[in-house]
């Protein structure tokens, strides 16, 4: 009877283990997380990227939720390779794009992305190459319309995004400060 006890309860802790294990993989966000290589290229998934890019390449991109603020102009970058002179699978595989980030109409970054396949089921990651904790997961879900996360985490917040003509106009501007000549510190 004891051995029963026990086996009850290595059953009880592994089906308590494995149904926590399946919700990590479909988080309250409800999107699916897959576990992939880390090291993955955009080689094998390039079919999706050119589809995203065929959709949101040079739009403006702008959030449609609480932070009407940020924006993205996302463009392909295919000279970034040539700079490279080593013979890389990452490299000669990849798909690199150039994202501009914005806040309201102002370009608050630039960087290099590389584009590859998101942990995120129908999502395509890009990070910043030189950089890789800045990262975008996007999917183009038509109509303009579009659903972004920042990072990879099973609590992380999906916003939603859309295609607009002109980024909105920041309501409070700050003004302008007075160079020193200006404001009558230097004569």
């Amino acid at each position: 009877m004891h051995h029963f006890a026990r086996l009850t309860c290595v059953l009880c802790f592994a089906l308590a283990f494995g149904s926590a294990a399946s919700a990590a993989d479909k988080p309250p966000n409800g999107e699916r997380i897959e576990n992939i290589d880390k090291n993955r290229t955009s080689g094998p998934y390039k079919h999706e990227i050119f589809g995203l890019l065929k959709h949101v390449e040079n739009a403006k991109i702008r959030s449609l939720g609480n932070q009407p603020d940020v924006g993205y102009v996302i463009t392909q970058d295919t000279g970034y390779k040539k700079r490279f002179n080593w013979p890389s699978e990452i490299v000669n595989d990849g798909v690199f794009v150039r994202v501009k980030r914005f806040y309201y109409q102002k370009l608050y970054e630039e960087y290099i992305g590389y584009a590859r396949q998101s942990r995120f089921v129908g999502y395509v990651e890009i990070y910043d190459w030189e950089n890789r904790d800045k990262q975008i997961h996007v999917k183009y879900n038509g109509d303009d319309n579009i659903s972004l996360y920042f990072h990879v985490y099973p609590d992380e917040e999906k916003f939603r995004f859309g295609m607009v003509k002109e980024f909105a106009k920041d309501p409070k501007p700050t003004p302008r400060q007075k160079n020193a000549e200006e404001s009558g510190l230097i004569f």
